[in-house]
């Protein structure tokens, strides 16, 4: 209707995102372990990685990388972090420098809460972890709660993990079970 004189209809293109839910996984209430595996392939170079951790006692959880697949292993040395950390209460504030060299994990080098509505989240971006011709590196943002101080986290790090594929992530805890509404879920990024 050139005219403008009645409405004109058009077709809307199907939906889509070039940011694409990969895989969730939540924890049991009776494990200090969430894993999600075969979550990293060829299909992305760059991935979005979210964490809740609702711990049933207050302690500090971790982040690592898997290699292997479906029945994978959890990769335990190699990694390098380095980050700036805020923390506050009622009466006080402070802040410092954070860092791991050659270590076996990625972390927040604090505690975090028991508390059921109080979760500790890390949120991660993870730069092409299917490639196999260099290190795997990662930048992070850590928030908890530790029963006296909020802790605000900013950190990025790698994996010097040449010649392996890294598949999967998991979280584990120093001595806590992970809630069952603790959860990581790994989206994928086009290009």
């Amino acid at each position: 209707n050139a005219g403008a004189t009645a409405p004109e209809w058009a077709t809307v293109a199907t939906a889509s995102s070039d940011f694409v839910k990969i895989g969730t996984t939540n924890g049991t209430g009776s494990s200090g372990v969430v894993t999600l595996d075969d979550c990293f392939s060829a299909d992305y170079r760059n991935y979005r990685i979210y964490i809740t951790a609702y711990l049933d006692s207050t302690t500090q959880y971790f982040w690592r990388l898997r290699t292997g697949g479906a029945s994978g292993t959890s990769v335990t040395s190699g990694y390098y972090m380095a980050g700036y950390m805020t923390d506050l209460k009622s009466d006080a504030n402070g802040s410092g420098i954070q860092g791991t060299w050659s270590g076996s994990n990625y972390e927040a080098q604090e505690n975090s809460s028991d508390n059921e509505d109080r979760a500790g989240t890390l949120v991660i971006d993870l730069f092409d972890p299917f490639v196999t011709a260099r290190d795997v590196f990662w930048s992070g943002h850590w928030f908890q709660y530790d029963g006296s101080y909020l802790r605000n986290i900013n950190s990025g790090g790698w994996l010097a993990c040449q010649d392996t594929q890294i598949t999967g992530c998991e979280m584990y805890s120093a001595s806590a079970n992970f809630r069952a509404h603790s959860k990581i879920t790994v989206y994928g990024l086009k290009e």
